[in-house]
């Protein structure tokens, strides 16, 4: 699935759960500015939303964020098979896990925005 990023590429971004999320967003964040990204003080101006974690933002919460033309996209670092519903994993235009089983399940209950991401 092609996923096409405005050029003015500015990230908004959230990040939720344990100290180990937030020293992920920081290294996520640090690679995004040295790619050339600015950061969105807010949603609205972003043109990618990314979440960490993310288990509390709502399906209709990411569908009000898309219809503004955000690209919304998820890191769950910890395993998403027991913390997050499979239809809050579905509603983001992407959704990254850094863990190869539950990619696999993942993709095995059907759900299709889905790729690994080491870290």
């Amino acid at each position: 699935m092609a996923i096409e990023i405005p050029e003015a590429r500015k990230v908004g971004m959230v990040s939720l759960g344990c100290p180990k999320a937030l020293v992920d967003s920081e290294r996520i964040l640090t690679r995004l500015r040295a790619d050339g990204y600015a950061m969105s003080a807010d949603y609205a101006g972003a043109d990618v939303v990314l979440v960490i974690k993310g288990g509390p933002i709502t399906p209709a919460a990411i569908a009000k964020l898309r219809a503004r033309g955000a690209v919304v996209v998820n890191f769950f670092p910890d395993n998403p098979l027991w913390m997050i519903p499979f239809e809050c994993v579905e509603a983001y235009d992407v959704f990254f896990t850094k863990e190869h089983y539950a990619l696999r399940s993942l993709q095995q209950a059907g759900l299709r925005n889905l790729s690994y991401l080491p870290m």
